[in-house]
């Protein structure tokens, strides 16, 4: 019998780990459980935000249920941090950065009407669009 040890990397934001120390560096920088992460989808849009100070706005509105549960009134939330109910579309904060302000206030997505996979898309259509612009004039 064959008895091998491997290293394994933790990330110690989330629950996620690996075997390769760079790629788990490289995880963790942008692991949207990282109050101080780089968000790779802001410098392709041209935004940046100021996560920390969006959790801390909506961290405080955020209960315990009888079950220990984490739940959070969504109205404030689906109106100022996603546009929904405004007319408004939030194009200013991008979809992972929303994603981190959920996680990072301990709010399951299902909690709140977004659509990551829809608004990601939509970022991504943005980005490309412009990559595209004034080529082939």
């Amino acid at each position: 019998m064959k008895t091998v040890s491997k290293k394994v990397y933790y990330c110690d934001f989330c629950k996620k780990k690996g075997l390769s120390r760079r790629h788990m560096e490289d995880h963790e920088a942008h692991c949207t459980h990282n109050p101080g992460r780089k968000c790779g989808l802001c410098d392709l849009l041209g935004t940046a935000n100021d996560i920390p100070a969006l959790v801390a706005k909506y961290k405080p509105l955020v209960e315990k249920d009888d079950n220990d549960n984490p739940w959070i009134d969504v109205e404030p939330l689906d109106k100022e941090l996603f546009g929904y109910g405004t007319g408004l579309i939030k194009q200013e904060i991008c979809p992972v950065c929303k994603l981190a302000v959920l996680h990072q206030i301990g709010v399951q997505c299902w909690n709140v009407k977004f659509d990551y996979k829809k608004a990601n898309g939509d970022a991504m259509a943005i980005v490309k669009e412009s990559r595209w612009e004034g080529v082939g004039q």
